[in-house]
């Protein structure tokens, strides 16, 4: 179903409206045509205090002034598990929809804890530990745009999103998983 068909009212217009980032179609790009590096990123910036705030109040890691960056590796997997061919889902069949993940990050409706992911992990007193991850929710009209990040205090001071996609509205607000 084309997102256009599960979009309405204002939040439709806000969400249709809302801005692009061209660095990642740019990226999407290169990962369909093979021609990236999995720690390839994209930057967009840094953490909004009021955001911090938030975050630090759900995981206890003080986070303002962070970097927030998505690695090729997590756009190649929003791709396998959301994209065309979507091995859970096809919510993120079309790059725009990828590109507009800032939209729900920058005003979400919704900030929660998520679990914890492999896919980012730290050293803590000689330990690897999973990462703390955080879900931002943006409602679009009959559905929520989410976007897991992975929060860890690290010395790169960089929060990194694990996945994005389009589901029903209060997706796993009761159970935090493991992403």
């Amino acid at each position: 179903m084309p997102l256009g068909d599960i979009l309405h009212g204002g939040h439709e217009k806000r969400y249709l409206e809302a801005e692009e980032n061209a660095d990642i179609i740019s990226m999407l790009s290169k990962i369909e045509s093979g021609n990236y590096k999995a720690s390839d990123k994209v930057h967009f910036g840094t953490v909004s205090p009021a955001i911090a705030k938030r975050i630090e109040e759900i995981i206890g890691i003080a986070v303002e002034g962070f970097d927030v960056d998505i690695k090729a590796r997590q756009l190649e997997h929003i791709l396998k598990d959301h994209g065309k061919h979507g091995l859970t889902d096809r919510s993120m069949s079309n790059f725009t929809d990828i590109a507009k993940m800032e939209y729900a990050m920058n005003d979400p409706d919704d900030i929660r804890k998520a679990g914890k992911t492999r896919a980012y992990t730290y050293t803590r007193n000689g330990r690897n530990k999973t990462a703390d991850t955080i879900l931002y929710e943006k409602n679009i009209g009959t559905k929520s745009y989410y976007v897991v990040q992975a929060v860890a205090d690290t010395k790169a001071k960089t929060l990194c999103i694990v996945t994005a996609f389009i589901g029903i509205e209060g997706y796993k607000k009761e159970a935090p998983q493991l992403t």
